[in-house]
């Protein structure tokens, strides 16, 4: 019973000043360097304090390998829980920041009892190995994964796309000083890790950077030297409407670049996309679903009319227009889609599927008019590369359009299912139980 355990810990309360002794030097020297003006008799009713605490702590660890989910709820609160799940409703990864404070054990232990929760915490395995494998098999109790100090980042890495909660105590000493950041905390120089904040950076950075990289690749590259071969010019479109969008809109670098202004434009910035302002008002509307549908099938249908394509062909302006336009569709088209912290919210798994099976259609339309085309719909006259005809130029654009191009939609609707029949049969299993 927890009553008995309290009771053993009151004991070995009193007997550690005389026989434990449990690192009385070093804190006796914490707490005369964080507290100089107390007096000795204050020093110690601290001290007595914080022996108290840690064995009960010690007793409540120990029943934590008896407790149910019922107890877990009942003894412990989480204010604000509702940000997390928020995030796991939005299917978004999200990085918890705790420390050694009340009880972290069972703190962790109420965390993994959040609905459809995915919590991985890392720890530092201990070297007693008996008492190492008590400590993950009380904090995987209720499903939670625990990941070695070694092995986080690649397994972080490895899953930035997925809605894992990842778990940092984050008052330890960094063991490398380069991963840490000193700071005066309670009156001596102390490290403290700020490899969270890194970490999270590291989620989006990468994508972030792949998104600039390709949108430069496709506009200034290679590409843009052939960029009048139709099959070329289709890559480009490819990659402007469904790469460069998803990558720069969930990566670091779209929030990032406000940083790059002087303060005072930051401020002003920030004053001018307030909620109740008419550009938020604005910005709602156009990252709607609704509306980035109808832009971008406009967009695709429009620039594909011979007309307007072979425009493109002959005035670099309107060429550099087109390209915006892409660019710009697909930007509002997947904004529901990916879900920013402004504009229109993440639509749900159901409707994201809806939505881009919508957008699935149109698309094999255009393409199919192209490939199966028996005349010479986009410039005729101009040079090609690897000098192909233009009917054989005409139909690998197509070709480009129709396959990887849905082939992109299909691969996105396939994940959403499966993450949706997922949570679907876990939901299941619950009711069920």
């Amino acid at each position: 019973p927890l009553v008995l355990l309290y009771a053993i810990a009151r004991g070995l309360t009193l007997i550690n000043p005389i026989i434990i002794k449990y690192r009385i030097q070093l804190i006796n020297k914490n707490l005369k360097n964080s507290f100089p003006k107390l007096k000795k008799h204050e020093i110690r009713k601290l001290k007595n304090q914080f022996y108290m605490f840690l064995f009960d702590i010690m007793a409540e660890v120990i029943k934590a390998r008896n407790l149910k989910e019922k107890d877990i709820l009942n003894r412990v609160k989480i204010e604000n829980i509702d940000l997390i799940e928020n995030n796991i409703r939005n299917q978004k990864p999200t990085i918890l920041i705790t420390s050694h404070y009340n009880n972290w054990e069972w703190h962790f232990l109420r965390l993994s009892l959040i609905e459809q929760i995915n919590l991985t915490a890392v720890y530092k395995p201990l070297s007693n190995e008996y008492i190492n494998k008590l400590l993950l098999k009380i904090r995987g109790k209720f499903g939670a994964i625990l990941i070695p100090l070694k092995k986080w980042k690649y397994f972080i890495m490895k899953n930035k796309n997925k809605p894992y909660v990842f778990m940092f105590i984050n008052d330890q000493v960094p063991v490398k000083a380069v991963n840490g950041k000193r700071v005066n905390f309670l009156n001596q120089s102390t490290l403290f890790h700020n490899g969270a904040e890194k970490t999270a950076q590291l989620l989006k950075f990468y994508r972030g950077l792949l998104g600039y990289m390709l949108l430069i690749f496709s506009l200034s590259g290679p590409l843009s030297a052939f960029e009048d071969t139709f099959w070329i010019h289709m890559i480009q479109h490819l990659i402007l409407i469904m790469l460069v969008p998803p990558l720069i809109l969930s990566g670091l670098f779209f929030s990032a670049n406000l940083w790059f202004f002087p303060r005072i434009i930051r401020v002003g910035i920030a004053d001018f996309i307030r909620p109740q302002k008419p550009f938020r008002k604005i910005l709602n509307l156009i990252t709607s679903p609704r509306f980035g549908l109808i832009f971008y099938i406009i967009s695709l249908w429009t620039w594909h009319l011979p007309i307007f394509f072979n425009y493109a062909l002959n005035y670099s302006l309107v060429h550099n227009f087109e390209h915006l336009s892409f660019l710009l569709s697909g930007v509002l088209f997947w904004w529901p889609v990916i879900g920013l912290s402004i504009g229109a919210k993440k639509i749900s798994i159901p409707m994201r599927i809806v939505y881009l099976l919508l957008a699935v259609t149109p698309t094999a339309v255009v393409a199919a008019f192209i490939t199966l085309a028996d005349s010479v719909i986009y410039g005729e006259d101009i040079p090609r590369l690897l000098n192909i005809s233009a009917i054989e130029d005409q139909k690998i654009g197509g070709l480009i359009m129709w396959i990887p191009g849905n082939t992109i939609f299909i691969a996105t609707l396939t994940v959403l299912f499966f993450k949706w029949s997922y949570n679907q049969s876990k939901e299941s299993r619950k009711y069920k139980g």
